[in-house]
């Protein structure tokens, strides 16, 4: 069986060159994996430097994008190419600030889809404060959970314009449950590993008219309508360093806040519209 491996690049190299490393340290024939690098038009040397570190490896190529094409589409460029250049039975699309830290990681791929014949699964997603991050603890599968955010993100946006003090606020922690492995729940898009019968149906990785945040949301939603198998199978562990891309552009707290709330919105209202469909 054939894996690929998709890792979107900007302004990332140095996190892009560890995501590989981990990927090389994997127990596997050397010929059984290839690793596809979409560089998403990055403003700092990332194409130059990953180009020049990797031009004598016949398994990782380096794609360049002509703009800056956002996260869904930049990832769905490297899953054609797995897919009908490479042939791959497995695409594995993982951010390049994640590391895998299983080393039989592609074995148990193999062994798991003989067993559950999945569609798409997640592993263990740890961030560096060691919390779970998968399944996803909250996501927008109705019109009204959407509307209900978007309003929230209208009253967070002016709070974050204001000159006021604001106080960082904590994540939604993943319950205990998420180290049980689970099915037909919503997964990560920080790593999310397509099977040979997804591959086999669906010519992209996530929903493409998106720039960037909500591809869960967009994933969980289309699953259900389509009844793919999505298993969340914690014996596979990965770190994600978190936010490496959207950091690189964005220095301030406030400006990386109103950031996440003006395309996260976008991609609630692109998802609004594909349920009234």
């Amino acid at each position: 069986m054939k894996f690929s491996f998709v890792i979107l690049n900007y302004n990332t190299s140095k996190e892009t060159d560890k995501c590989i490393e981990s990927i090389k340290k994997l127990n596997c024939l050397e010929d059984e994996i290839s690793i596809i690098i979409v560089d998403n038009q990055s403003t700092d040397e990332s194409f130059y430097s990953l180009s020049r570190n990797y031009k004598n490896e016949e398994s990782i190529r380096v794609i360049s994008v002509e703009y800056n094409v956002g996260f869904s589409k930049g990832n769905n460029i490297g899953y054609t190419v797995a897919k009908h250049a490479d042939k791959s039975d497995f695409i594995v699309v993982l951010n390049s600030d994640v590391y895998i830290q299983t080393k039989n990681f592609i074995e148990l791929l193999k062994s798991k889809y003989t067993l559950d014949r999945y569609d798409v699964l997640g592993p263990k997603i740890l961030n560096l404060n060691n919390e779970n991050q998968n399944p996803v603890p909250y996501i927008h599968d109705t019109k009204n959970k959407i509307r209900l955010t978007l309003i929230k993100n209208a009253i967070r946006y002016i709070v974050y314009s204001l000159p006021i003090k604001i106080k960082k606020t904590k994540k939604i922690a993943v319950d205990e449950q998420s180290y049980t492995e689970k099915t037909n729940c919503p997964l990560h898009g920080s790593c999310v590993v397509f099977s040979k019968k997804y591959i086999d149906t669906h010519e992209f990785a996530f929903y493409p008219n998106t720039f960037l945040y909500g591809e869960e949301d967009f994933l969980y939603y289309i699953a259900k309508k389509e009844q793919l198998k999505l298993i969340y199978f914690p014996e596979l562990v990965v770190i994600h360093a978190e936010d490496a891309a959207s950091n690189s552009i964005n220095s301030s707290f406030r400006k990386q806040k109103k950031f996440v709330i003006k395309n996260s919105g976008k991609s609630l209202i692109e998802l609004y519209k594909f349920m009234r469909k």
